[in-house]
């Protein structure tokens, strides 16, 4: 376990991420989690639920929230999980005046109910896969193809409509993630600040810089980190992307040519 993911500094950052995958499809999971021993509320492709032991009260048992998302012939499930506001709010106040012995139960009070509350939720969902494994639990495209989408990396969540995909790479607490949408422009947006647009005209080349998505722009460069995705699945949203700008291109240059043969037989008639 690195030490970003050890449950002193999930405790201290108010917030765990766990992903697993399960076979079926979303409403399957849907379903399985209705029917499961978790307390709480299952909507139409999300919920909030909680892993509470009836006749037992225990303030440090988190909260899990997630969302569902159909990955091939299964169900990609990501899940953040925090700890109850009440209990990081007590321990705050009481980790000075204690030095700091406060901060070091609540870790080991979270990191017990943490593990009881994944356990719990991925026996609920039928879970196959967890973490990484989730994630590299299938073959991708090849991203310049026409049938990319159907095999585009799970890690950034991705969807699609008959216009325009949409992918989400992973940030943090301080710095949000970043929401990238393909289609008539490209358009993306980091945290909570404004969607910025970007002409497909404005590009010149989309590549990886290990797990950095670059974006190099007539004037300047966009760097749009990924630290927390892996070096394989940057790669293939680079490719993916540069192969769209691609695409654009030839359609600008077609209508370039499509044009000049128009004005050139105006001028002759």
């Amino acid at each position: 376990m690195s030490w970003a993911r050890s449950p002193f500094v999930q405790f201290l950052g108010m917030m765990s991420r766990f992903v697993c995958w399960a076979p079926g499809t979303v409403e399957d999971v849907e379903r399985r989690l209705q029917e499961s021993n978790l307390a709480g509320v299952v909507s139409p492709g999300k919920f909030h639920l909680r892993h509470d032991v009836p006749g037992v009260r225990n303030s440090w048992r988190p909260s899990m929230q997630g969302t569902l998302h159909q990955a091939g012939d299964g169900v990609l499930v990501v899940v953040f999980i925090t700890p109850n506001p009440a209990v990081m709010a007590f321990t705050a106040l009481h980790a000075i005046p204690f030095l700091g012995i406060s901060w070091l139960v609540g870790c080991a009070a979270f990191a017990a109910e943490l593990g009881h509350a994944t356990r719990a939720l991925y026996d609920a969902v039928g879970g196959e896969f967890h973490g990484e494994d989730a994630l590299d639990a299938h073959d991708l495209s090849d991203p310049r193809s026409a049938q990319a989408m159907d095999g585009a990396p799970w890690s950034f969540l991705p969807s699609s409509t008959l216009d325009e995909a949409e992918f989400t790479i992973r940030g943090t607490i301080v710095r949000g993630g970043t929401r990238i949408r393909v289609g008539r422009s490209l358009r993306y947006k980091i945290g909570n600040a404004p969607e910025r647009t970007l002409a497909w005209g404005d590009l010149v080349r989309v590549h990886a810089d290990g797990t950095a998505l670059r974006l190099d722009l007539r004037d300047r460069s966009l760097v749009l980190r990924a630290s927390h995705h892996t070096a394989r699945d940057v790669a293939w949203l680079a490719d993916f992307l540069d192969a769209r700008l691609a695409e654009r291109r030839v359609s600008e240059e077609e209508r370039e040519r499509a044009h000049r043969a128009r004005s050139s037989l105006a001028q002759r008639v």
